[in-house]
C-alpha cells in the first residue's frame, strides 16, 4: 500500500496549494466556475471515502458554501478522515472487490456492464479524478490571471514531500 498512501498524500499536498491559490486570488474566490470545480472535486473525495467507511460524512451542495473559505474549511475535515481510514487498510483489503454503486451510471452511459473493481482500483480513481480537477482549475486560475501553483508529483517528491503547501513569497524586502 506503499504506492496509494504516497499518491493521498502528495493529494493532499496539491489540494492545500490550490486552496491557497484560490484564497490569494480575489478573481478565483469570487469565480464560479473555479468553485464548482472545487466543491465537485472534493465532493468526490467525501462521495468515495464515504463508501469506504459507511460513515455518515457531510456532502453539502455547492450552494450551501456562502463564501470560498467555508468550502475549503469544510474541504480541510476530509484529511484527518482519510488519514484515520487508511490506518485500517492493509494490502488484502486493499484487494478486496468494491461495489461502487455510481457504476450504474457507466454501465448506462455506455451499455455494458461495469466490471468489478477493488478498494485499491477506487482509491487510485480518488488520486487521479482530483488531480484531473486541480489541472482544470489551475487552468482557470491562469485565465483569471493568477499564477497557479506548481503540483507535480515528482515536484512534491522534490520538496521532500511537504505535508503542507509549500508558499513561495517572490517579494523583495
Amino acid at each position: 500500500m506503499s504506492l496509494p498512501l504516497d499518491l493521498f498524500r502528495h493529494m493532499l499536498w496539491a489540494d492545500s496549494s490550490v486552496w491557497h491559490a484560490i484564497e490569494s486570488s480575489e478573481a478565483a474566490a469570487r469565480d464560479a466556475r473555479t468553485l464548482s470545480l472545487l466543491h465537485h472535486l472534493h465532493l468526490v473525495q467525501f462521495a468515495f471515502l464515504r463508501l469506504w467507511t459507511r460513515a455518515d460524512l457531510p456532502t453539502p451542495k455547492l450552494e450551501a458554501f456562502e463564501r470560498p473559505e467555508d468550502m475549503i474549511a469544510w474541504a480541510k475535515t476530509y484529511g484527518p478522515a482519510l488519514r484515520d481510514y487508511l490506518d485500517t487498510v492493509d494490502d488484502e483489503a486493499a484487494q478486496e472487490r468494491l461495489d461502487v454503486p455510481w457504476a450504474r451510471y457507466m454501465e448506462q452511459r455506455y451499455g455494458t456492464p461495469a466490471r468489478e473493481s477493488t478498494l485499491l482500483e477506487s482509491m487510485l480513481q480518488v488520486c487521479f479524478h482530483s488531480h484531473y480537477h486541480r489541472a482544470q482549475i489551475n487552468a482557470r486560475l491562469r485565465e483569471l490571471g493568477s499564477e497557479p501553483p506548481m503540483v507535480d508529483y515528482i515536484g512534491w517528491v522534490w520538496l521532500g514531500r511537504p505535508v503542507e503547501a509549500v508558499i513561495h513569497n517572490d517579494a523583495q524586502d
